[in-house]
């Protein structure tokens, strides 16, 4: 299913099928014993291999309103598994941020759960962490970001990250565009600008603040350091706040591993220069030790 993501773990078990003996019957000739009394006979045992699976119907969940509100969502878990399980669920946000109906649930084969949510921030801002589901060893993270505008703002935002430019490597500089828009009849709108980074689980990274007055809108490109960043997901988001109120805005992104960096081209192209100088050098001393040796291989013979 699109948006959703199905998680599994194997799990054995062995089952004993020992059964007992028959019970010979009594031998009717003389001098031998009877036949022998009941028993088990030896242990025959059967592996078999269960999978533990359940899928969840989102992947991330991003959420925008304003101040004073209340939204409502739901997640599906079902057991996709061969065995019943037991789905843990806790959350990094507050519970004042983001209420979840119930904190386990035990789901049949075949079957599926649900899982309301409870959004209802009281202060404008970003509020992001996680939704985490486990089920015996697995575990599925859903990113979960909340923006919460002020219902009086006088402007809108927007920030833009394409998509094929939210993975970097380590150090790579990220590179946004950010655009305010005045609501309204304004002129001369000052704002102060707040940029932050923070990790998935909604620690603050890195942070900044800058400040614009503008006409109608304003648009313009930020760049994002991400040197001391581990690799990881993380989401840059910006908060714009004028005497009318505060606006935001979100983007998530990734930081890469960086790979073995490559000699530059100039520093490629010299070393194989060399490479053949050297083998080229190496052919001409032998062909020139072979004359030699010719030679006085031809003085001794006369």
């Amino acid at each position: 299913k699109a948006g959703s993501q199905n998680v599994t773990e194997l799990r054995t078990i062995t089952i004993d099928t020992s059964v007992p003996a028959p019970v010979a019957a009594a031998g009717s000739g003389g001098g031998g014993e009877a036949g022998g009394g009941g028993g088990l006979v030896p242990p025959k045992k059967k592996v078999v291999i269960l999978v533990s699976a359940f899928e969840v119907s989102r992947n991330s969940l991003k959420y925008t309103t304003v101040e004073d509100s209340e939204l409502s969502d739901e997640l599906v878990i079902r057991n996709t598994g061969q065995t019943d399980i037991t789905v843990g669920v806790s959350s990094s946000l507050g519970s004042d941020v983001l209420s979840l109906s119930a904190d386990s649930f035990d789901i049949l084969v075949g079957q599926q759960a649900v899982l309301n949510l409870r959004i209802a921030p009281e202060e404008p801002g970003i509020y992001n962490g996680n939704i985490v589901l486990t089920a015996d060893s697995i575990t599925k993270v859903i990113p979960v970001v909340i923006e919460i505008n002020s219902r009086t703002a006088a402007a809108s935002m927007s920030i833009d990250v394409p998509a094929e430019h939210r993975i970097v490597t380590e150090g790579e500089t990220l590179r946004a565009q950010v655009t305010l828009f005045a609501l309204g009849d304004q002129h001369d709108l000052g704002v102060a600008v707040r940029y932050f980074i923070r990790s998935a689980e909604g620690s603050l990274i890195a942070e900044e603040q800058e400040e614009f007055i503008f006409e109608n809108q304003l648009s313009f490109v930020k760049e994002f350091d991400t040197r001391n960043l581990a690799p990881g997901s993380y989401i840059i988001g910006i908060e714009a706040a004028s005497k009318e109120g505060i606006v935001v805005a979100s983007s998530p992104f990734t930081v890469g591993r960086q790979l073995a960096a490559s000699a530059p081209p100039q520093i490629a192209a010299l070393s194989k220069y060399f490479a053949v100088s050297i083998i080229a050098f190496g052919i001409i001393l032998l062909a020139f030790l072979g004359i030699i040796m010719h030679r006085r291989i031809r003085s001794r013979n006369s």
